[in-house]
């Protein structure tokens, strides 16, 4: 019964799991928009923020996309290759590989902002599927497991 319950617990977490990346994604739009637009920083200083940030811990592709861009690596080259290892939000924020610090600063921006404005058409998704089917793995884990608990017995 623990096992099958804990399986529900599991597919629960991973849709707040989902949630919680999503939103970490939209804030880092809101964040790289801030600093473009008081600051204009380059691209690695962007990152650099960006990834040295304890708010932006989750996001493992930032880290990845910095340690890319040490030793020379164009920014374009490394933010594909943090993405691809990490497989968050990919389709949505891949095209701004080829935006940020290759455009003028109001293209940047646009490109964030619309880029901020699919993650949250995501999140509101991503929160709607959480909130009908996290309950419904969780009873589902603690029904098959009463289940098999019978017919063992």
């Amino acid at each position: 019964m623990l096992c099958s319950s804990m399986t529900g617990m599991y597919l629960a977490s991973n849709l707040s799991k989902k949630v919680a990346e999503i939103e970490s994604c939209v804030s880092l739009m809101g964040f790289m928009m801030e600093r473009l637009r008081f600051l204009q920083p380059s691209t690695t200083s962007l990152v650099e923020a960006a990834a040295g940030s304890a708010q932006f811990s989750g996001l493992g592709f930032l880290k990845i996309c910095r340690d890319e861009m040490r030793p020379g690596t164009p920014f374009p080259e490394a933010w594909r290759q943090g993405l691809s290892e990490c497989a968050i939000q990919t389709e949505v924020l891949l095209p701004l590989a080829d935006t940020l610090g290759c455009a003028g600063l109001d293209s940047q921006l646009a490109a964030l902002s619309f880029t901020r404005s699919l993650l949250e058409e995501r999140l509101s998704a991503a929160r709607q599927h959480r909130d009908r089917s996290a309950k419904m793995y969780r009873s589902m884990g603690v029904l098959c497991g009463i289940a098999i608990a019978i017919i063992l017995v």
